[in-house]
């Protein structure tokens, strides 16, 4: 079978007879697997702590008696517990394909009891261990990265070095730029310079890790990597540490396309002792210290003690009040976040790309709390915030694209939702044609779909339909319309422009399906976005009721929690954070 076999199984079914036949099955499958059974019907849901993390594998009927399905038992479990077992969905009953489609993102396999043999489950069960002993060393890799470079990691620090330093111990930030970084870009191009920055993160903790100095480090700008450490044993020892970086780097620079880079390094290192001020004026004073050591050519280094802030410091409510997105953008603190969009109609699996994600962001605050776009964008007065974050999410966008950690065969599509300042945006198309122009050359962006707000869309009819028609054929985006509730205003939009994707919420469809106020209106809705090749999407997916409906009403695609949660991750490659492209 494979040198790889589950040493735990878990069975959960409310028939002793199917779970004694497929102990059974197990025994001779795999013999030195240790089954474990569990009634459903007389233990009920298992409680918080039940160790989930102790079995290679779990079989599950779909149905576990008269009020519980094993899909729910699944989200939940899975989500709540990061060791969750290997998964195999069984069914006794028919019309179960709608589970199906949502299975794969928490299930291994779905089998249906009627077709079941014992060769057919053994080799499900090895397949599904063998394909979460993969994803569980991935996700080790992940982890171990993420704690290195993450940037809510990395500012969450903080604190506990302020507490270490007030006792005494030995803490400092330190600000490590590559000088001349945009000259660098317009020789090298966005993947080469991203690769220096990647090659200096990487070597930089390294050696702070040999030293065993504990770094917690960043992308702190496109061109700076920021390293929090600690337990050197004094000021010199801390420049000898980055003195010996800087050889290193001499010794043995980063390589672009099989050319070594000479590069030279701006540090600024800053002390933190008791009279350290909070995380955005010790930054400040790093980078001030960056910026003096700029001043001459070749590497060199400033280690300055951190100085008393001028002034009272502002206390954490007024902190919170005084939160900077814009600094926040500029210092690159903001974090990814993707939610995936199933697919559940052939023609949605007809598209080149392998997976659709919806792609939103956060900021990061300096104590490594995390807040939502939506809660710093507060009025008109915030236009501008709101283009920036757009294009924040453009090019994370077209950098993962371009980057190069996708096989070809496994290439992801994207989906951007537009503020109303970014669709009113007369600049927009210069700086995408100068983003593409400078980073992607030939390449066409099939894979990106921009989301307007129909309401939106007919309010700026003109210049959004030179704008849109005008990245379709220079660079490929396609275009999603969504938040449209009513039929007439979707067969209008839908006159006026070919858009590739209608995202509808799940409450307008129950809506429409329910026919109020018309009969038949989610049908004409669909006929509408089926005429012009148009595929459907409904959001806003919460539970099993919901899927049913979803799929039923025939759309291409589905999302929402119950589907698939939102991520912070999507590749398998994790460098110092994901690529940037300067704004």
């Amino acid at each position: 079978m494979t040198q790889h076999a589950p040493k735990q199984v878990l069975l959960i079914d409310d028939s002793d007879d199917y779970r004694n036949l497929l102990a059974r099955f197990m025994n001779k499958a795999f013999p030195d697997a240790k089954v474990t059974s569990y009634n459903p019907v007389e233990k009920g849901v298992p409680g918080p702590d039940f160790d989930w993390s102790k079995f290679d594998v779990l079989i599950m009927e779909y149905r576990l008696g008269p009020e519980e399905n094993g899909l729910d038992w699944l989200r939940k479990f899975k989500r709540d517990h990061t060791r969750f077992p290997a998964t195999i969905l069984l069914t006794a009953s028919g019309n179960e394909d709608i589970a199906v489609r949502a299975l794969r993102y928490g299930a291994h396999d779905y089998l249906r009891k009627q077709n079941l043999s014992a060769e057919r489950l053994a080799e499900s069960i090895a397949d599904a261990f063998n394909l979460r002993a993969r994803q569980s060393s991935a996700t080790q890799s992940l982890t171990l990265n993420a704690s290195r470079f993450s940037k809510s990691f990395f500012y969450g620090q903080f604190s506990l070095a302020f507490e270490e330093a007030e006792k005494g111990e030995n803490r400092a930030v330190i600000l490590i730029t590559i000088d001349g970084f945009e000259a660098l870009r317009d020789s090298l191009g966005f993947l080469g310079t991203d690769a220096i920055a990647r090659y200096l993160g990487k070597v930089s903790t390294e050696i702070f890790n040999i030293g065993g100095y504990r770094p917690r480090a960043t992308r702190f700008t496109d061109s700076s990597i920021a390293i929090l450490a600690g337990q050197y044993k004094s000021k010199d020892d801390l420049e000898r540490l980055l003195k010996g970086l800087c050889a290193r780097l001499r010794n043995a620079p980063p390589d672009v396309d099989g050319t070594p880079v000479r590069i030279t390094l701006s540090i600024g290192a800053v002390i933190i002792n008791s009279r350290a001020p909070g995380v955005a004026g010790l930054l400040q004073q790093a980078e001030a210290a960056t910026a003096e050591s700029s001043a001459t050519e070749g590497d060199r280094i400033v280690v300055k003690l951190a100085k008393a802030p001028e002034g009272k410091e502002p206390d954490t409510a007024a902190r919170a009040q005084a939160f900077d997105a814009k600094q926040a953008i500029r210092e690159n603190r903001l974090q990814a976040i993707f939610q995936a969009l199933m697919k559940v109609s052939e023609r949605s699996s007809k598209l080149s790309f392998t997976e659709l994600f919806q792609i939103s962001s956060r900021f990061i605050a300096h104590n490594g709390k995390t807040i939502t776009a939506d809660s710093v964008i507060t009025g008109k007065q915030d236009d501008s915030l709101a283009r920036l974050i757009d294009r924040w999410k453009i090019r994370e966008s077209v950098s993962r694209l371009l980057s190069g950690n996708f096989p070809e065969e496994q290439t992801p599509g994207f989906y951007i939702q537009l503020s109303e300042a970014s669709c009113t945006d007369a600049k927009l198309a210069g700086w995408l044609s100068e983003l593409i122009k400078r980073h992607g050359k030939n390449r066409r962006f099939g894979e990106v779909y921009l989301g307007l707000n129909g309401n939106v869309f007919m309010r700026h009819l003109k210049p959004l339909l030179a704008l849109l028609d005008y990245l379709k054929k220079q660079h490929g985006f396609l275009f999603a319309l969504n938040s449209v509730e009513e039929v007439d205003l979707c067969n209008v939009c839908f006159s006026q422009f070919p858009f590739s994707l209608l995202i509808v919420d799940y409450a307008v469809l129950k809506r429409l399906k329910e026919n109020k106020p018309g009969a038949g209106a989610w049908e004409k809705m669909l006929e509408s976005a089926n005429n012009r090749a148009a595929l459907t999407v409904v959001s806003g997916i919460e539970d099993a009721d919901a899927l049913t409906l979803a799929i039923s009403a025939g759309v291409d695609f589905v999302q929402g929690n119950f589907i698939a949660p939102e991520q912070e991750e999507i590749e398998a490659v994790v460098g110092v954070e994901s690529v940037q492209i300067d704004a």
